[in-house]
Order: C-alpha cells, then structure tokens, then sequence
C-alpha cells in the first residue's frame, strides 16, 4: 500500500496546480483587466478613449455591456474595476 501513496500525492499536486490555473493567469492589475477583456473583442484604441472626459469613460463600458454583448466577458465586478481605471486611472498619450 506505501507503493500507492507517492502516484496519489503527485496526482492530487498536480490537479491542485492545474486547478489553480485560472485563478493564476486571471488579471492582477486595474489596467491588466482593462486591456485583456476589453481586447477580447476588439483592438484597444486608448487615443480614442482619451478624446472623453474621465467622467464620461465609465459610460463606455455600460454601452458596451449592455449593446455590444461585453456582458459575457466582463462581469459586473470588473466592470466595477474597469469603469474606476478609466475614470481614475487611464494615463492619456
């Protein structure tokens, strides 16, 4: 039975490491968030982004759950997070 526990250990390790995976490559950063699922569906054009007042970018990311179907990429959470990058943090070229 010992010649049974070390494959059981590896296994249960590696299910642990490949498990965790997701939660390892999610986003880290208010802008990391910003740019990986606003990327999803189209190129990121912050000159663009910047031609709106910060007050007004928030907006952006309703329009874009609710018309355009962002909704099932970016959950109200991030989009918590998403609209307080843009308004807050968004650094302009």
């Amino acid at each position: 039975m010992p010649w049974l526990i070390r494959p059981l250990l590896s296994l249960g390790l590696l299910g642990a490491l490949l498990g965790g995976y997701p939660w390892l490559s999610r986003p880290r950063t208010p802008e990391a968030l910003f740019k990986t699922r606003c990327a999803a569906c189209h190129a990121l054009r912050v000159e663009r982004l910047c031609e709106f007042a910060p007050r007004q970018r928030p907006a952006i990311v309703d329009t874009m759950r609710r018309l355009h179907e962002a909704d099932q990429v970016i959950d109200e959470e991030e989009a918590v997070i998403i609209r307080r990058y843009l308004e807050e943090s968004l650094i302009c070229p």
